[in-house]
């Protein structure tokens, strides 16, 4: 296991060769990103890890688009949001597809969302979300305008369109002015195994992912499967002895020690 920054990479995903499964699990470590050092997946483009869960969750700074507009109704330079993702797909129970602003048209991958204030809600006028399809890899999202945001310039000079982790956006009426320096959003990607199912994975068991102690479960929504520590064990079911066995409570107790005093 492996650190860069403050995120800690466990394998199958790593920063050095040999040390992840594949080219899916690279993750490269930027030690002169300005914040300092800063793990970045294999992407179009590299996207920044915030941390990695071996329950399958890769959590990560998307992109977000943003289409605003002078106050005579001119088109500033639109910024669209996109990613090609290889192997991992964005969640389609932890994230939202997400449109902020009056007067906003957002689209993804052929999907409409029709924006239509309702504070700490969203899902009313200023902002609106749907679901996020299955087997996302592929993001590429736009954001336009109707009427070039010259009826509500004064108070929402913009458009915003991004995939957010559904938790970590609480939208407020301040958003529909206040997310013009905003550049990235937190969402999760589903990772596993790639393109096998553990029934084929388990016809070798010399070249097995799972590891001791350990059970495998096929993704719901993807081909590919993810491992578990079996009942009553607990850590990395990926490395060779990552799963230990836990102790009872009972057994950390120790009797306690007489002591004598001789004088």
């Amino acid at each position: 296991m492996t650190t860069c920054g403050n995120v800690t990479i466990p394998y199958p995903f790593g920063t050095a060769p040999g040390c992840y499964l594949n080219r899916y699990f690279y993750v490269s470590c930027n030690d002169s990103a300005p914040g300092g050092p800063t793990p970045l997946l294999w992407s179009t483009p590299s996207i920044e890890v915030l941390s990695i869960s071996l329950s399958g969750e890769l959590r990560v700074n998307t992109y977000i688009g943003t289409d605003c507009y002078t106050q005579s109704g001119a088109r500033r330079l639109p910024v669209k949001a996109y990613a090609i993702l290889p192997a991992f797909p964005f969640s389609t129970t932890k994230n939202k597809f997400t449109a902020v602003g009056c007067d906003t048209l957002a689209m993804t991958n052929g999907d409409d969302v029709n924006s239509s204030i309702t504070e700490g809600t969203c899902n009313g006028i200023g902002c609106c979300q749907t679901a996020v399809p299955k087997m996302l890899l592929n993001y590429n999202a736009s954001v336009s305008s109707f009427r070039n945001h010259t009826q509500v310039w004064s108070f929402n000079p913009c458009s915003y369109a991004f995939i957010t982790e559904t938790d970590s956006f609480n939208f407020t009426r301040e958003d529909l002015s206040g997310m013009r320096n905003w550049t990235r959003v937190p969402s999760v990607l589903d990772w596993s195994i790639w393109n096998q199912t553990c029934q084929e994975s388990q016809k070798d068991p010399s070249t097995s992912v799972c590891k001791a102690n350990s059970e495998c479960f096929d993704h719901e929504d993807i081909r590919g499967y993810r491992c578990n520590c079996s009942a009553g064990y607990r850590g990395n079911p990926y490395i060779s002895d990552g799963c230990q066995e836990e102790m009872e409570k009972d057994a950390l107790l120790t009797s306690p020690m007489s002591s004598r005093l001789w004088l």
